[in-house]
């Protein structure tokens, strides 16, 4: 009921500052924050639109991200792709050295 969620200036600030991120992933259910279900859509608006400035972001909710990931060279991602819907569920294969 409290879990945490990213305001819409950090993917103001991603899309603009940093345009070679592609994806963002974390280890909680939602980008949105339950406690302020507004914001937390204007933040997947952020993120996602193709029509705001810079490239957009891909947003991969609810990972499983282990503590120590400094050996990560390269990240797969595989969504489930279905037509008319604006989710899907992926599968995420890190390779480590």
């Amino acid at each position: 009921m409290k879990g945490p969620g990213i305001d819409p200036s950090l993917g103001i600030l991603l899309r603009k500052e940093y345009p070679s991120i592609r994806a963002i992933g974390f280890d909680w259910i939602s980008l949105s924050s339950y406690t302020n279900r507004e914001l937390g859509r204007e933040a997947h608006r952020i993120f996602l639109d193709p029509r705001k400035e810079g490239n957009p972001i891909l947003v991969i909710e609810d990972m499983f991200l282990p503590w120590n990931m400094e050996n990560l060279k390269q990240v797969l991602v595989a969504p489930l792709r279905v037509d008319g819907i604006d989710s899907s569920p992926c599968t995420i294969i890190g390779i480590f050295e």
